[in-house]
């Protein structure tokens, strides 16, 4: 089966996002992963609100392919930070800092490592978008993990 193109998938999500009344990241995540969203990605989806609320939606999938229990899964901005090898950590965080203030309306991608539950490393391609309000303001950053080859 193949699996829908990156741009898909955050689209999708951003469509998701405009029409959801209430922006709560964690209810949209759970919808689009009980419409199937999770399945049209190889290794998972994440939404961050960057709007300052600190939640950060990670897709079954996602937790999963890091060895990890989702039931006991945190859902906040800090969570990936924990399992992200400190090298990558610190270009993704600045990355996403100058993507915020330079207000990027681009996809990106970025390679990053993660520790996995079994203490084996998973590297992945992650791309993503971040969607601004009509005030051309951040919302949330949406994006997908696919397996780096």
């Amino acid at each position: 089966m193949m699996k829908k193109h990156i741009n898909t998938v955050i689209k999708l999500g951003a469509m998701m996002l405009f029409n959801n009344a209430n922006k709560d990241v964690i209810k949209l995540g759970e919808h689009m992963t009980d419409t199937g969203t999770d399945n049209e990605t190889e290794a998972g989806f994440w939404i961050w609100d960057v709007s300052g609320n600190e939640k950060m939606y990670y897709s079954p999938k996602m937790v999963h392919e890091l060895g990890y229990d989702y039931d006991t899964w945190e859902h906040v901005e800090g969570s990936f930070m924990k399992y992200m090898l400190p090298i990558d950590l610190k270009a993704s965080i600045t990355k996403t800092k100058e993507m915020l203030e330079q207000k990027e309306h681009d996809p990106f991608i970025n390679i990053v490592n993660y520790k996995c539950a079994d203490g084996s490393v998973k590297t992945f391609n992650c791309s993503g978008s971040i969607i601004f309000d009509k005030d051309d303001n951040p919302m949330f950053i949406i994006g997908t993990h696919k397996f780096y080859k």
